[in-house]
């Protein structure tokens, strides 16, 4: 999962760091990695490359359960405010 740092613009990667902080098993690595950016069709992605950019990325995220869980917390806090 790569979380950019500009939580000025963009108060959803704040959001979305809490989340993934408050993961049960969450053991967050912080790392530097070089990646570029590459466009297939219409997805923006970015992938390891040693050309690439220096870029600090977040390991340790349960890929598979956190939609989900994303989702549940979401709803939950759409019930609550409601």
């Amino acid at each position: 999962m790569h979380l950019d740092t500009d939580f000025g613009g963009h108060p959803d990667d704040a959001c979305a760091l809490a989340m993934v902080l408050g993961q049960p098993g969450v053991e967050v690595v912080l790392r530097e990695q070089t990646l570029r950016t590459v466009v297939e069709g219409d997805v923006l992605r970015f992938e390891p490359h040693p050309g690439g950019r220096p870029t600090r990325v977040l390991a340790g995220l349960d890929a598979t359960a956190f939609p989900e869980t994303w989702l549940t917390a979401v709803e939950t806090a759409h019930r609550t405010a409601a």
